[in-house]
């Protein structure tokens, strides 16, 4: 099912990774950058402390950007 998102929102897609009733992680899909989002959310980022999604995102191909208010942000090739 797709929804427009509300205005100033971009479509994304979420998933999430749950054993028994425990949230194990997350990852959200932005589907496209506004110019806010480019400087604040990137592509792909996550915490500084998170070791395994930053293994799991260089081993996928991330480069890594820069940090800026503790995370960590990468671009991964999509093409």
């Amino acid at each position: 099912m797709t929804v427009d998102p509300p205005a100033g929102w971009v479509h994304s897609t979420a998933y999430w990774w749950v054993e028994d009733d425990t949230l194990l992680g997350s990852l959200r899909i932005r589907h496209t950058l506004t110019p806010g989002l480019l400087q604040t959310g990137g592509h792909i980022a996550c915490d500084t402390g998170n070791v395994g999604s930053r293994k799991i995102i260089e081993h996928s191909g991330g480069r890594f950007e820069d940090e800026r208010a503790g995370r960590l942000r990468y671009w991964v090739p999509t093409g």
